[in-house]
């Protein structure tokens, strides 16, 4: 039976940890074994770890250090696992009971070094939605994923609904620090992919909270570097491809501006203009990309064109 270990960065997360654990724990194929990584919990999350450690102590192991962040936590976890397909969880979401076993069976099928599905995202008021309908399953060549991955139709930005072969990650790691680290380091993952297998069903159930870090008032400037460092990797490595890496570094940029607007904070004029300056470098790679969704392009040419029309409309519109 093949063997996965599941890594979850914990921090301050206890109302919400035991359902996470729990929907692991339930796993139609279990976890060989899983790894909890307290990163200096203050509100109980550490003592909730260390009591499903007790109750489970065959699989569950934990480790308590102090807050270097999500990352570092990850990273630790990273260092410490021995199966041979890794998965991360954040412990204030949780999965389907078959997410495992049917993310083994779409790597097998496809004899894929990264097995894919996809979300459903959660309000706390109990609505949901997942941005992909129907059922759709194929497989794609590393060089076939990137372009998926900032085509904004089918692979998300994240680690936490795929299924890796454990020998992919060895070496690489998180950047410790690092806001958006899943978009820092994902598609240096699918590179060394030889196949990534992928599935619209949604498995994985990601709750939108609103003090999360990802949700935070704090307009987050890492899409910018990140984008940037995205384009020169495509550029050395993926020439033929670069097109992707720069639709993504214009929607990066232009997803700043969107952040201003929807958290009803007033980008600084100067900063608009910068990040207009990247938009229109790569508007006509934009308007040429044949795999990105038409409103996309229309939404790359209303930012150029008018960014004060754009913000209105993006504030009055949700996030998807």
């Amino acid at each position: 039976m093949n063997r996965i270990s599941v890594v979850v960065p914990v921090y301050n997360t206890a109302a919400y940890l035991r359902a996470c654990l729990d929907s692991i724990l339930a796993q139609s194929h279990p976890p060989f074994e899983l790894i909890l990584v307290d990163d200096g919990s203050t509100d109980g999350s550490a003592e909730i770890c260390d009591a499903y450690a007790r109750q489970h102590p065959a699989c569950i192991r934990v480790i308590h250090q102090e807050n270097r962040g999500p990352s570092a936590a990850r990273n630790r976890g990273l260092e410490l696992c021995t199966g041979d397909y890794l998965s991360f969880i954040d412990s204030d979401d949780y999965i389907d009971p078959e997410m495992y076993a049917y993310l083994l069976a779409l790597a097998g099928e496809y004899g894929a070094d990264m097995a894919v599905t996809e979300m459903w995202v959660e309000k706390t008021d109990g609505q949901r939605y997942c941005r992909v309908s129907g059922e759709i399953r194929c497989c794609w060549t590393a060089r076939e994923a990137l372009v998926e991955l900032n085509s904004y139709r089918y692979l998300h930005v994240s680690f936490c609904t795929a299924l890796i072969d454990r020998r992919r990650m060895a070496e690489l790691r998180f950047r410790e620090g690092q806001i958006c680290e899943d978009y820092a380091l994902l598609y240096r993952l699918i590179a060394v992919c030889e196949r990534v297998a992928y599935s619209s069903r949604p498995l994985y159930h990601y709750v939108q909270r609103p003090n999360s870090i990802s949700r935070s008032q704090c307009i987050s400037l890492a899409p910018m570097e990140i984008s940037n460092a995205q384009v020169r990797f495509f550029r050395k490595f993926y020439p033929e491809i670069a097109y992707a890496a720069e639709t993504d570094c214009a929607f990066a940029h232009m997803g700043i501006y969107t952040a201003y607007a929807r958290s009803g904070q007033k980008c600084p004029a100067e900063f608009l203009r910068k990040l207009q300056k990247v938009a229109w470098k790569y508007l006509p790679v934009v308007l040429r990309n044949g795999r990105i969704p038409f409103v996309k392009k229309l939404q790359a040419a209303a930012f150029c064109f008018s960014p004060a029309i754009y913000g209105y409309i993006v504030s009055k519109t949700e996030h998807r």
